[in-house]
């Protein structure tokens, strides 16, 4: 959450949006992201990351007025 908020400060605001995260996902959480074998394939986690960022639905909460 702390690199949503720096990045979230970069573009002006105080607040963390769900594209904030998509942003951020690929530096932030690669490294943690291990292959089916335990092989590291660069290309092939960035394919990852980006199908995933593809294929979650971002969650959305209606706010009460």
């Amino acid at each position: 959450m702390h690199g949503a908020r720096a990045y979230a400060l970069t573009q002006g605001r105080t607040y963390v949006t769900p594209e904030d995260l998509q942003n951020i996902l690929p530096a932030t959480f690669g490294h943690r992201l291990r292959l089916k074998g335990g092989y590291h394939d660069e290309k092939q986690l960035q394919r990852v990351m980006e199908q995933l960022i593809e294929e979650v639905p971002i969650p959305v909460r209606q706010v009460r007025k």
